[in-house]
C-alpha cells in the first residue's frame, strides 16, 4: 500500500471513530440527545422514555461508525481502481438519509402528543 492510500483509510477510521464516539456519548447520556446540529433537543417531558431515546440516536451513530469503518477496510481490497470508491461512497452517503427516517419515526414513536 502506498502512503496516499494509508493515510486515507486512517482519516476513515478517525471519522468512523467520531461517529462511535457520538453513539457512545448519546447512549450516556441522561438529558435528551438530539440527532441533527441545529435542533433543538426535547425537554425530558416531550419524551415517553429518555433512556430509550438516546439508546436508539447512540446506536444508530455506532452503527453508522461501523459501516464507515466496513466501508474503508472493504476499499483497501480494491485499491487505486474505481471501484474502491464505491465502498467509500455507499458507506458514508447512503446511510445518512436512513438515519434521517429512524430519526423522524423515533420521534413518532417517542415524543408525547
Amino acid at each position: 500500500m502506498e502512503t496516499d492510500f494509508i493515510l486515507a483509510l486512517v482519516t476513515g477510521l478517525f471519522l468512523a471513530a467520531i461517529m462511535l464516539g457520538i453513539g457512545i456519548y448519546q447512549i450516556r447520556c441522561r438529558k435528551p440527545v438530539t440527532f441533527y446540529t441545529g435542533e433543538k433537543a426535547f425537554a425530558a417531558y416531550e419524551l415517553t422514555d429518555v433512556r430509550r431515546w438516546n439508546t436508539s440516536h447512540g446506536l444508530m451513530w455506532v452503527i453508522y461508525g461501523g459501516i464507515i469503518a466496513a466501508g474503508f477496510i472493504t476499499a483497501s481490497y480494491f485499491s487505486y481502481t474505481i471501484l474502491c470508491i464505491l465502498p467509500i461512497f455507499g458507506c458514508v452517503c447512503i446511510p445518512v438519509p436512513v438515519m434521517i427516517l429512524i430519526h423522524h419515526k423515533l420521534i413518532k414513536k417517542y415524543k408525547r402528543t
